[in-house]
């Protein structure tokens, strides 16, 4: 369990490349408010690395970790920072094998303490609960996990409610929705819900 305030992980909804200099500038925004860890990149298909350069600027300047989702083998290549495998991903161990040690490997869509396990056991950096959207114990996961693991956990937050949830629980990442900090309010109101949450 972190003793610390959680770190944020921004997910972004799939993107155009056209999109990466405004995605660029409200991340940009965001971590002037809050303390950024990474910011999980969706990509539309067909995105050029090169498109992407606006972002990876601003993970370099902000020291800000840029991972892709489901993305191994894209990850792989020096712009970025590692890989998030979401759900349905059965590509963990694979990953893990192809990019640890240098880079990050990230597991979510874990609704289950054994997905959990199974998860770290197969040498992944972090877990993630809630981020299937599925009804259940997401939070509980979280304490669960905080209390007896050391390995990093992170909970998925739809709403504002939940991103002070886990805060009070001990996860040591929370991670936004795209719509929690991608509209007008940007990443304020969550990230004063999870310091209000520690108070």
């Amino acid at each position: 369990m972190s003793e610390d305030s959680p770190r944020l992980i921004l997910m972004t909804a799939p993107f155009l490349g056209a999109e990466a200099p405004v995605l660029a500038a409200k991340l940009a925004a965001a971590a002037e408010v809050a303390d950024i860890a990474s910011v999980v990149l969706s990509l539309a298909p067909g995105v050029d690395d090169k498109a992407l350069a606006p972002l990876v600027r601003f993970a370099e300047a902000h020291d800000v970790a840029l991972l892709l989702q489901d993305d191994s083998s894209r990850a792989a290549r020096a712009s970025f920072d590692g890989v998030h495998m979401g759900a349905g991903a059965d590509g963990l161990r694979d990953a893990t094998k192809a990019l640890q040690p240098k880079k990050i490997v990230g597991a979510g869509g874990l609704d289950s303490r054994d997905e959990a396990m199974e998860a770290g056991e197969a040498g992944a950096d972090y877990v993630m609960f809630g981020e299937s959207g599925a009804h259940g114990p997401a939070v509980s996961l979280v304490e669960w996990w905080a209390e007896v693991m050391e390995l990093p956990c992170a909970g998925y937050a739809h709403t504002l409610d939940k991103v002070a949830a886990f805060a009070r629980v001990g996860a040591d990442f929370i991670a936004l929705a795209p719509e929690l900090w991608m509209g007008e309010a940007g990443v304020d109101p969550a990230w004063r819900a999870a310091q209000e949450a520690l108070a």
